[in-house]
């Protein structure tokens, strides 16, 4: 069963706790939300009602939303085969010729036999992408065209949705984050078919040190991209996944690196692009309590190839783009 909602913060929420007085160990915060955060929200929902959490639980999808004029706007992560080149003050030029191929001895990672792609310094103030796309942001990047991305326009940067504060308690400092208003969170998640429902909408208490959020029913935007049949397709995740052993999409064959249903039969898969050069081994997510499973982080982009033209239809999932 699968039930989209939007949760919407009525105070900070903790996203990590690092060693020392300025959390020097923590991870900098580039949009990415923890992988169970949403998935603790969901637990803390079912207990709130009473209800029996569903036995599997899984999250699909999760995009940031900002109301605008009166309706939700999605903004999307960027996916990690989108490289900035710095042009004029208020816009940054997109092109993804910069991701070049790098040697496993390069950047060690888990992924299997497969082509690691990396922004490389042939334009030394090239970087990812530490952003949001709007809806017409997505549609330049599943182009693949350079072009000139303007903020508001194409992008929203993380301080118009977002504020880090660190706060400090002897050796332990706790990064929170501030939700700016108007700002929320629009998450599909998937469950058993006999699973109950959650009266929304409603307002939980959801973590430990008792903040709260509302969740209330949502529709999960599909991405307006018009695509047609080809070869060569790029396929972003649109949040993290958790992973079998070989560490690979369950659309994914990791023997021969070949694509399965639900996607197109056949299709090679020959790259991927992906900000960090492994996958992250963290707190389940697909069900709790139990062991660390491993995920390949939201934004990773696979780059596949088919012997024929395929279609490859948008889904909640993934963002689906030329190559």
């Amino acid at each position: 069963m699968k039930t989209d909602v939007l949760i919407v913060p009525n105070d900070t929420l903790v996203l990590a706790l690092g060693h020392g007085p300025r959390g020097r160990y923590m991870r900098s915060f580039d949009g990415r939300l923890p992988p169970d955060l949403f998935l603790q929200m969901l637990h803390a929902a079912y207990a709130s009602c009473g209800l029996q959490t569903p036995r599997t639980m899984r999250i699909t999808a999760q995009l940031v939303a900002m109301g605008v004029g009166g309706r939700l706007e999605p903004l999307y992560p960027v996916p990690d085969d989108l490289v900035v080149e710095p042009g004029a003050k208020d816009a940054v030029w997109a092109q993804p010729a910069y991701f070049e191929m790098v040697s496993e001895d390069v950047v060690q990672h888990d992924m299997g036999n497969l082509h690691l792609l990396v922004a490389l310094s042939r334009n030394p103030d090239t970087h990812p992408f530490d952003a949001f796309l709007t809806r017409k942001g997505v549609r330049v990047w599943a182009e693949r065209k350079p072009q000139r991305l303007t903020e508001g326009e194409h992008y929203l940067p993380l301080s118009r949705l977002f504020e880090i504060e660190l706060r400090g308690s002897g050796e332990q400092t706790a990064a929170h984050l501030f939700v700016k208003p108007g700002v929320g969170f629009l998450v599909s998640f998937e469950t058993p078919d006999d699973s109950p429902t959650l009266p929304l909408p409603m307002t939980v208490r959801a973590s430990l040190e008792n903040r709260s959020v509302q969740i209330e029913e949502a529709q999960y935007p599909l991405p307006t991209i018009e695509t047609k049949s080809r070869k060569r397709w790029r396929l972003c995740l649109l949040s993290h996944l958790h992973v079998e052993n070989g560490g690979w999409p369950p659309w994914v064959d990791g023997a021969t690196l070949t694509t399965r249903a639900p996607l197109p039969e056949g299709g090679k898969v020959v790259a991927v692009a992906r900000r960090r050069g492994e996958n992250v081994v963290g707190a389940p997510f697909n069900t709790t309590p139990g062991p660390a499973q491993t995920i390949i982080p939201i934004g990773t982009t696979l780059f596949i190839e088919f012997e024929e033209p395929v279609q490859v239809e948008q889904s909640a999932e993934i963002l689906a783009g030329g190559s």
